[in-house]
């Protein structure tokens, strides 16, 4: 009960800031629309850890129909992250500036490794 009332909640959230979502409504998972967003889902995902220290997973990890899409979890964050969070994902949808390669790099520096 209270997990779905937090669900709920999100999901105003969510609708207050005119992002699209995939139909549920019984777990603790969103898939948000990046539909706007210039680059795939995966730069999108990259961007947004660089930016904002926000992760999300692309949703092309679950196929195709949803690689337009990323997925948010809300089951152990506190709503004001979560609405910190989707403030972040509401703002990188809408910029249209990703350089591949210094995301790339700067994604490496945060996590200590090379993805080449």
């Amino acid at each position: 009960a209270a997990l779905q009332a937090k669900r709920d909640r999100v999901a105003n959230t969510i609708a207050e800031r005119h992002l699209r979502v995939l139909n549920g409504s019984t777990t603790f998972y969103f898939f948000l629309s990046i539909d706007d967003f210039p680059g795939t889902d995966v730069e999108f995902a990259q961007k947004l850890i660089v930016d904002d220290k926000v992760a999300v997973v692309p949703g092309s990890a679950y196929g195709m129909s949803t690689d337009r899409f990323v997925r948010i979890s809300i089951g152990t964050e506190s709503e004001d992250r979560i609405n910190s969070a989707l403030d972040a994902i509401r703002r990188q949808i809408g910029t249209n500036n990703f350089d591949r390669d210094s995301y790339t790099r700067a994604l490496e520096d945060l996590i200590g490794e090379s993805l080449i």
